[in-house]
């Protein structure tokens, strides 16, 4: 029996897709056009249905009429991960059902867990949204559906793990016709190579997705070892860099690799092009800000924070959220002819694995599933003291969590690390900053 609910999501993905893969070709000022019609639109629903941005909003004297364009989105006051960690619900419309949502868990780069609740319209026009760097791995592979791919993400099989748990709501809320559905082979970034690289072989994936270290971790792997290795067509990698290593060995097999830009509070931010010069940024449905300290839009080509505005998701209204990142415009046009302009990300470097004495690799990957999800950590960071000695800082704001927080984070660092280090696990009041005003939640070691 056909699903009334799945054909009306199968027809919305459809209608959503027209015209995606040459989008980021389409004048400025149509792309302009289209992100000024949504910030309207999200604006007005939230002064009518978020609280905290019809509180904001009548505090600062305005209506929603004073939001026309992209430009106004500096009125509001910033928001970082600390604010969505603190006191989600306000940023939730009261309006839309929180069941026929999904709910999004993270720490990533900055260690502060954070939830985002994500409507099903969201995730569909960004399924459709990534026809844009979908293009890009369609062409190299030469197949547009039914093509394999194998995708190296943190335990693919809890409920936390964002990229699959996405992916099966499509398919389970979609009807994707025979031969169009892609085939895909889930890994867990916490397997090493050696144990994985059968079943990859055996998959013969078109594309490989993955953290930027899990592919550090591969490539090295097969260096190394001179490991039978199926080479797929194409590779992208998400969450953190690749070495520079990494990129000159896939250049030297022929194998074309890409890097999107995405995170739980923006799922598709933007996308490499091949010319692989920063990333084309999705400005009708993410626009950014690059701000200084003091939260003033700096010139482009200057560095500062990056702050995006969610316009796709209007179960969780994110308006001038601070990242964490830090980058700056590229003013000069890309040469492939994308009008979306660029973004050089200049704090995304690669992150080695932690590399002990005793010849043990520890994939920084692996560190994050000890704290997703875990209510009573606020925020961490794991500190590459020395060559065998390994520190966690963890900000437990109640005292009487610390005890069994304590005993559940050792019992994983003693399964993570076995007797290839010492570990210490120090309670703190704050994670200190970056140089750059960032929080990390890895400290590689040599690192000041």
């Amino acid at each position: 029996m056909i699903s009334l609910d799945r054909l009306y999501w199968t027809l919305f993905l459809a209608a959503n897709m027209v015209g995606q893969s040459r989008y980021a070709f389409r004048p400025t000022r149509r792309i302009a056009a289209d992100r000024d019609r949504a910030v309207r639109r999200i604006v007005l629903h939230a002064f009518r249905h978020v609280p905290y941005y019809r509180d904001t909003i009548r505090a600062l004297g305005l209506g929603p009429d004073d939001f026309r364009s992209a430009d106004d989105l500096s009125k509001p006051p910033l928001l970082d991960p600390s604010s969505l960690q603190k006191t989600p619900q306000i940023f939730c419309a009261t309006n839309i059902d929180a069941r026929r949502c999904m709910l999004l868990k993270t720490s990533g780069s900055s260690g502060v867990g954070r939830t985002v609740r994500v409507d099903a319209a969201a995730l569909f026009r960004n399924a459709a949204h990534g026809e844009r760097e979908r293009s890009l791995m369609t062409e190299a592979i030469r197949k547009r559906h039914g093509y394999r791919e194998a995708v190296i993400v943190l335990r693919p099989d809890v409920a936390e793990s964002s990229t699959p748990r996405v992916q099966r709501f499509l398919r389970d809320n979609a009807y994707f016709p025979k031969g169009i559905e892609v085939d895909r082979l889930y890994i867990d970034a916490t397997e090493s190579p050696e144990t994985y690289l059968p079943r990859l072989n055996g998959f013969a994936p078109d594309i490989l997705q993955a953290y930027g270290s899990s592919l550090d971790e591969l490539m090295d792997h097969v260096t190394a070892t001179a490991a039978d290795f199926h080479r797929p067509r194409v590779m992208y990698f998400h969450s953190d860099a690749v070495a520079p290593r990494t990129r000159e060995t896939l250049a030297a097999l022929g194998i074309p690799v890409f890097s999107t830009y995405e995170a739980c509070e923006a799922l598709k931010i933007g996308f490499e092009c091949e010319v692989h010069h920063g990333y084309h940024v999705n400005i009708d449905t993410y626009p950014l800000r690059i701000v200084d300290r003091d939260g003033r839009t700096v010139p482009a080509g200057e560095t500062g924070h990056v702050v995006v505005s969610n316009l796709s998701n209007w179960a969780m209204v994110l308006l001038t959220y601070d990242l964490g990142d830090r980058a700056k415009w590229i003013r000069e046009p890309c040469p492939c002819g994308r009008t979306l302009p660029r973004l050089d990300l200049v704090e995304g470097s690669a992150i080695d694995s932690i590399r002990l004495p005793t010849g043990k690799t520890v994939n920084p990957s692996a560190i994050y599933q000890m704290f997703v999800g875990d209510d009573a950590i606020r925020e961490h960071q794991l500190v590459h003291v020395s060559p065998s000695r390994i520190r966690l800082l963890l900000v437990v704001p109640r005292p009487a969590d610390r005890g069994p927080c304590s005993a559940r984070v050792q019992q994983a660092l003693r399964t993570l690390f076995a007797d290839a280090a010492t570990t210490e696990v120090l309670f703190v009041d704050r994670i200190p900053l970056t140089d750059g005003g960032k929080k990390r939640n890895f400290v590689p070691l040599g690192t000041t």
